[in-house]
């Protein structure tokens, strides 16, 4: 089945099926903001949730990564969660409150963040991966990444980028713009996933430069800190923690 991006698995079946390519289950509105494609390359452009499947997936396989849609759409809704929380709180400083504990599966989060990248750049005049053989088409290892056969190569998968004194802005909106490398392959993806900048590094050895070096970049993605294996967010009212956001890597 030539138009499954995972056929190299050898076990497509149920013909091919429009796939979100962002997950639907993330938003309560319609729309989303796509950045660094030839339509979209120097401004982000708003389009509706609809309006952005592709056929790019079989229905098997398709349903074999349903979980990994909704695991992102329940670490968007904990950030969602957790923004509302703080901003609540935030009205009565002075009252003393409960630590609240939110949890996210962030080894699934990582291998949807790859999805979603695939889904994006599938059938584009780029290779996928610096071990691709044919433009548009994923690396047979990204595949099976994601697919649980085999893991991240070392210094690969996802990152957490922040700032000292970083304000997140956190609402209802997800960005993605690919890093091309000689206009040529795909190396990783920038997302702003609820505010929250995670990059997935799919770079032989990984990323060795800094974001300040590659063209396009912007201010948010520069003078930052990457961190892999991210563990935790601490949400603080005055000296004490109101709440924490805790990145299960399982």
């Amino acid at each position: 089945m030539e138009k499954c991006w995972a056929n190299i698995l050898g076990n497509c079946d149920g013909g091919i099926s429009r796939e979100h390519i962002v997950s639907k289950s993330l938003f309560t509105g319609t729309e989303i903001d796509v950045k660094g494609f030839a339509w979209c390359k120097e401004e982000s452009k708003r389009i509706g949730i609809e309006g952005i499947t592709k056929k790019c997936l079989c229905r098997k396989h398709n349903s074999e990564l349903a979980h990994l849609d909704a695991a992102a759409g329940h670490a968007f809704n904990v950030l969602r969660q957790q923004t509302k929380l703080y901003n609540e709180r935030a009205k009565v400083p002075d009252k003393k409150f409960k630590k609240i504990t939110f949890s996210i599966n962030a080894t699934s989060l990582e291998k949807w963040l790859l999805k979603t990248l695939l889904n994006f750049t599938y059938n584009s005049e780029y290779f996928i991966g610096y071990e691709s053989n044919e433009t548009g088409r994923p690396s047979e290892h990204l595949v099976k990444v994601i697919f649980g056969i085999e893991s991240f190569r070392d210094n690969n998968g996802m990152y957490v980028a922040y700032k000292e004194g970083g304000v997140i802005n956190s609402c209802d909106t997800v960005q993605f713009a690919p890093i091309i490398k000689d206009n040529k392959y795909i190396y990783g993806g920038k997302f702003s996933f609820r505010g929250i900048l995670l990059f997935i590094d799919i770079t032989p050895g990984g990323m060795n430069v800094p974001f300040e070096d590659i063209p396009g970049t912007t201010e948010e993605w520069r003078n930052i800190y990457m961190s892999k294996k991210f563990k935790q967010i601490k949400a603080r009212h005055g000296k004490k923690i109101s709440h924490v956001v805790n990145f299960k890597w399982v």
